[in-house]
């Protein structure tokens, strides 16, 4: 019994100590998109619906991931750490092969269109789960009259 006890003031000596932020300041966050270019080009591209004649070509996901490097980081105590740093996905980039792909299957819009970042997960280590973060486009290709 003595000795559970001794283990559960450890563990609460172990984790108790561990300090993290105490606080979190709010942020704004602005992300914009020119899509101006498709335009010009003739190519629609929207989150609504096409309100005029239309062929159905097909719906479009295009997932992109960053690469992910695992690097050996000395702490602050001496002791060696394993970190993971991810390249950046660049959305337009992502927009750019969308149209791409539209064009090539014969689709002058993308209606239905969504653009948003999300994460995939990769491995297990001992501080939690590592996830990749990346972004998706998806929508309806269709050919206007």
């Amino acid at each position: 019994m003595k000795r559970a006890f001794f283990y559960i003031i450890m563990l609460l000596l172990l984790f108790g100590c561990a300090s993290g932020p105490s606080h979190i300041p709010g942020h704004t966050e602005i992300a914009y998109l020119d899509l101006s270019t498709y335009s010009q080009w003739g190519f629609l591209i929207t989150p609504g619906d096409y309100g005029g004649d239309y062929e159905t070509i097909g719906m479009i996901s295009i997932s992109e991931y960053a690469a992910a490097t695992k690097k050996r980081v000395k702490s602050e105590r001496g002791n060696y750490l394993e970190r993971w740093t991810f390249s950046s996905v660049d959305p337009d980039l992502l927009i750019e092969k969308a149209y791409d792909k539209a064009i090539s299957l014969g689709a002058n819009a993308i209606t239905r269109f969504v653009i948003k970042p999300e994460s995939k997960p990769f491995e297990m280590t001992s501080i939690g789960l590592i996830s990749i973060p990346g972004y998706s486009v998806s929508g309806m290709l269709i050919k206007r009259k």
